[in-house]
């Protein structure tokens, strides 16, 4: 019993009194009792403290390990969903390679909706384009819609932009704002280029446009409007923007004739669509950012398909007026020298009509000069 409980006081109280004793040594206390008393006090505080502190340092650890654990899956998840983001969605190459040849990409519309809505796994896809002005106000007419879209022939009617209380139907026309950006400071005066360098120009500051315009949740935006029963979820606007050379004044004339002799010269003038797209019916789920990034990718493609279409049907135009007047100029040309020949030929044949009338002539003036 001895040994064990010799064992027993050198675990439990062995290093607390080695400690103080130690002390007693160094300090040498005139009460060595009430000295050693309040120094095991005092150890005790100690160990209770440092036991917290290593306590409170445990948990802290494990909270950052987990926040770095949680950390590390989202940027797993994160990178994955990004790999999948880049990987096309079926059918999105062939899409893609008709978007780049075909002439009347409107024929397209039905097929890039079914892409888009498959790659954002949307409840309904549709496109809408704003056009001119009915009494004073700017129209959104949605054209084409995804396969159980009841959209199309529907609309949206601008605000009256001569009243500022007159709202636009719908958030959609929010799309296409233009931003408004802050004023910077002026520059510092750009250093003098080195002899023989020509000074770097500075780029135009162009308007700024959205990227994208979400609704996360529908039902509770009153300024969203339903064309059906309201459902919980979230609505994206995706605006198109390309330069159309198909409208009334596209064929112009240039005051200048360019370098290569061409007749005519296209005037441009910016078209705006957009790519709508929403998840009511899902219980409210939210598009996620690779799914934006999809819609916006698809909604560009679209843009560069409508300008690169148009201006091809555009010079097919340019080419027929061309054609047209050069068929004119020729036949003005050859009407001009058919003309020039029979007046010519009508020339011989007078003259030769004239000589062979000329001694009945002479005779005639002879007979006249005779006295009688």
């Amino acid at each position: 019993m001895e040994g064990h409980d010799a064992a027993y006081l050198k675990e439990s109280v062995g290093p607390a009194l080695s400690q103080a004793l130690t002390a007693m040594v160094t300090e040498q206390p005139t009460d060595s009792v009430d000295y050693l008393g309040r120094y095991l006090l005092a150890y005790v505080k100690r160990e209770e403290g440092r036991e917290a502190r290593e306590l409170k340092f445990k948990k802290a650890q494990e909270v950052a390990e987990a926040y770095e654990k949680a950390q590390q899956d989202k940027l797993a998840k994160e990178a994955e969903e990004a790999k999948l983001a880049d990987m096309p969605v079926d059918g999105e190459e062939t899409l893609v390679a008709k978007l780049g040849e075909e002439v009347e990409v409107t024929s397209l519309f039905p097929e890039f909706l079914e892409l888009v809505k498959a790659g954002t796994t949307a409840t309904s896809t549709y496109i809408g384009v704003k056009t001119g002005a009915v009494s004073g106000r700017t129209v959104i007419s949605f054209v084409s819609g995804s396969e159980g879209s009841d959209m199309t022939g529907k609309g949206l009617v601008g605000g009256n932009p001569d009243d500022e209380e007159d709202k636009p139907e719908g958030v959609s026309f929010g799309a296409f704002k233009e931003l408004e950006v802050p004023e910077e400071e002026e520059p510092a005066e750009p250093e003098e280029p080195a002899e023989g360098e020509e000074a770097a120009e500075k780029a135009p500051k162009g308007p700024q446009f959205l990227e994208q315009l979400v609704v996360e949740n529908v039902v509770r935006d009153s300024t969203v409007k339903f064309f059906g029963v309201p459902k919980l979820g979230a609505y994206a606007a995706v605006p198109i923007r390309y330069q159309s050379c198909l409208h009334s004044e596209g064929v112009a004339v240039p005051e200048v004739p360019p370098e290569d002799g061409s007749q005519f010269v296209p005037g441009y003038q910016t078209r705006e669509m957009l790519l709508g797209l929403h998840t009511m019916g899902q219980g409210g789920r939210q598009f996620s950012e690779q799914e934006l990034a999809f819609a916006r990718r698809l909604a560009a493609l679209l843009g560069q398909a409508l300008e690169r279409s148009e201006k091809a049907l555009w010079d097919d135009e340019v080419a027929r007026r061309s054609g047209a007047k050069e068929a004119e100029d020729s036949l003005a040309a050859a009407v001009a020298e058919a003309k020039a020949a029979a007046e010519a030929k009508q020339g011989e044949e007078e003259g030769k009509l004239s000589e062979e009338l000329l001694p009945e002539t002479k005779d005639l003036e002879a007979k006249k000069a005779r006295p009688f």
